[in-house]
């Protein structure tokens, strides 16, 4: 017996037009609308772009900066990811008690070989994460 019929859940007919006085499709009216559309394509873009200005809300844009350039620190998968410029930005703007000038440009020359070394060095395509690249 299915979870539905045992609890007496209605199914709607998914392929049934779909008809509402409160909906106004984005397309010509004379496009036909099915139940399973409206669920799959116009309520789920509805539901995401209302959740994502929940999350634009609940963060700063200082917040929002160190999270963009945190994700500079992420496993590199592809040399094109890894950018210099946003780690020492990082360092920079979050983290100037712990790091001086001096020590800002030789991480910029440590970085750049080590751009370098990822391209040559074949045993660091298999690295995925932080602790592993450590090891190596």
């Amino acid at each position: 017996m299915l979870f539905s019929e045992k609890h007496q859940i209605d199914i709607p007919d998914m392929q049934a037009l779909y008809k509402s006085s409160h909906y106004r499709p984005r397309r010509q009216d004379n496009q036909i609308i099915t139940v399973e559309h409206y669920y799959r394509v116009d309520l789920f873009i509805c539901t995401v772009d209302k959740q994502l200005q929940e999350l634009d809300s609940r963060f700063n844009e200082q917040a929002m900066e160190l999270l963009t350039l945190g994700s500079s620190l992420l496993p590199i998968k592809d040399i094109k990811m890894f950018d210099i410029d946003n780690i020492c930005l990082l360092v920079e703007k979050f983290y100037p008690t712990y790091f001086k000038e001096q020590e800002i440009n030789l991480l910029r020359y440590q970085l750049e070989l080590f751009g370098i070394e990822f391209l040559e060095n074949p045993q660091l395509k298999d690295v995925s994460t932080i602790a592993q690249l450590c090891t190596m």
